[in-house]
This record gives structure tokens, sequence and C-alpha cells, in this order.
């Protein structure tokens, strides 16, 4: 059997996660609760339940670590479910909650901009189909406008270059899907592998990230399973924050050495504010004042996903429009033209 059908995506652990809440305040365990899951929507999230279980029954792996493997949960988020029955529920629900952030930026960019990349495409393939259509009724019109004396007249200098050679539409959306995926494929590699550069060009990013960071370090310290030097370690060999792997290794040197830790937040691309903010937390105690540091961070987020909303329920408004206008002017003035050229 293929590897994917072995892991669930994103989309399929959300309706777990979200179906595990109701079965397990129920007071259901948890791989009851993965049964029900699975006998309620069958297919592939029976197949992932039916592994879960046989890995925690039959080879006797934590279930956190079967969750994780079969995508039920990330790395980070395995390290914080609950293996006791009477925390199982808060855990499942804190990492839904966890679940709001670290993905709002792209979420809203791609929200504004996909009306308009699918109109593009769109009228770019109806006027290559009826361009050759096109072109014959207006070259039509030249000839039955067109007086003796210009008869000679190069017809295609009238014709926009788009109707002159159509296959220019073709070429020009297969440079915007390969350009566009061009830009994803940078943007996930520095985001992979070197997140700093990400968030000195997009700071909004790094408050759409920083919730969701600071969350996870809280609630390890809370769990009593890691101390300091124990979760910088974890976070900076998590495959989830390979990006930020320089960061997480200098505050956990930082951490050895008890030296502050907001220096290295800055050298990784924080903003200014919330790098502030740390400096100030740690003048008393840095895990002491993190729930403060969290709920500022998620304010600023919330800010900033407001700011974006309004900019791109704008452009979702006006953009897809400017090029399926530009093609009905230029037909229009085209023919027009053919019109007058006597």
């Amino acid at each position: 059997m293929f590897l994917s059908n072995n892991k669930l995506n994103t989309n399929e652990s959300n309706i777990v996660l979200e179906t595990l809440i109701g079965f397990l305040a129920d007071g259901q365990t948890v791989l009851k609760s993965l049964e029900y899951a699975g006998e309620l929507f069958g297919g592939k999230i029976k197949h992932i339940t039916d592994l879960i279980h046989d890995d925690v029954i039959e080879s006797s792996i934590a279930t956190s670590e079967s969750l994780f493997m079969h995508g039920v949960l990330t790395e980070e988020e395995s390290s914080l479910f609950a293996e006791q029955s009477g925390k199982v529920k808060e855990s499942v629900e804190e990492i839904i909650r966890l679940r709001k952030y670290g993905s709002q930026y792209e979420k809203i960019i791609w929200d504004g901009l996909k009306s308009t990349l699918f109109l593009f495409i769109l009228s770019s393939a109806i006027m290559f189909f009826f361009a050759d259509s096109l072109t014959a009724q207006i070259l039509q019109v030249i000839k039955d406008s067109a007086t003796a004396e210009v008869k000679t007249i190069d017809e295609m200098d009238v014709l926009p270059l788009f109707l002159s050679n159509k296959w220019i539409l073709i070429y020009q959306i297969i440079a915007v899907l390969g350009g566009g995926s061009l830009v994803v494929m940078i943007y996930n590699w520095y985001y992979n592998n070197n997140r700093k550069v990400i968030y000195k060009l997009f700071k909004k990013k790094a408050y759409d990230d920083i919730p969701r960071l600071f969350q996870i370090m809280s609630k390890m310290k809370i769990s009593g399973r890691y101390n300091t030097i124990d979760i910088f370690n974890h976070m900076g060999n998590s495959k989830s924050y390979k990006g930020l792997a320089q960061l997480f290794y200098s505050l956990h040197e930082a951490s050895l050495s008890k030296d502050e830790l907001y220096p290295h937040f800055k050298a990784a691309g924080f903003p200014k504010d919330i790098v502030l903010l740390i400096h100030a937390k740690e003048d008393t105690d840095f895990w002491r004042g993190i729930s403060s540091l969290i709920k500022f961070a998620q304010d600023r987020a919330e800010v900033e996903y407001t700011k974006m909303r309004g900019i791109f329920s704008l452009v979702s408004m006006v953009l897809p429009w400017i090029y399926p206008t530009y093609l009905m002017m230029a037909i229009s003035f085209v023919y027009m033209g053919a019109q007058n050229i006597g």
C-alpha cells in the first residue's frame, strides 16, 4: 500500500481530532474514540485508525507516536498529547486551538488571489479558442471598410498581439503558472530551511507563526516533561521547525551559559515589538511571563490578519477583472479602428 494511504492529510486530521473531542467528552478512551471515528467515516480514516490501534495494542507504540506516524498529529503536536486518560480531551482541544495559528497568512493571500488566477486563465483560454474567428471578423471589417488608397495596408498591424499570434495567450498562462510555482517553491524552501529570511521580508508571517510557537513551548514546559534546555533542544531537532533550527541551537547554548535569550530572537528576524517584550519578560522569568507574551502575540496576529483581509478583499474585488477588461477593450478598439480604416 502506498505511504500516502498510511498518513492523513491536514483536512482529514482536523476531521478526526474534531470527532475525537465528542467521543472523549462522552467518557470514551482515545483508542475507542478513534475506533468510533473510523467506523463513522470509513475508507482511509478507518484504515488509519485500525493501524493506530494495532500500533498501540500489538506493537506497544505510544499513542502520541502512532498518531504522529499516521499524520493525525504533527511532530510538535505529539509532544503536547497527554497519554493520561484524564487529560487527553484537554490536550486535543489545545492542539485544535494551536492549529488556528501558523497558516492564516498564506490562506488569506491565496483567498485574495485565487479568483484573479482563475479569471486570468479562463479569459486567456476563451480568447485562445475564439482568436481565429475574431481575427477573421476583424479582417473582413477592414476589407469592407478600406478604400482603394489603403488596400495595401498590412492587416496584422491593426491586430493586438494576442490575436496576431494567439499562442502568446498559452505562453503567458504557462509563464504565470511557472513563475508562481517558482515563487512558492523558493518561499517554501526558505521557510523550511531558513525562516529568518521569510520573517525579515514578510513580517506578517512572523506574527502568524509566533503565537503557535510560544504556545507549544509553553505547553511543553507546563507538562513537566521538559526543562528549558530540553525544550530548545527538542524544538531545534524538530522537522517542523527546521527553518528555526539555528535559533533553537543558539537558545540552547544561551540557556546552558545562562545568557540573555532576546538577542537570539532578534537575530532570527522576530519583529521588534516581540523582541522587546521578550527582553522585558527576561527581567523576571521568561517562562513566568510567557502567558502574557502569547496573549500579546495572538492580539498582534489578529491585528495583522484584519489588515490583510481588508487589503486582499479589495484585491479580490478589483484585480480579477483587470485582465478580462483589458482583453474586451482591446477587441473593441480594434473593431472601431477597423471600421474607420478607410
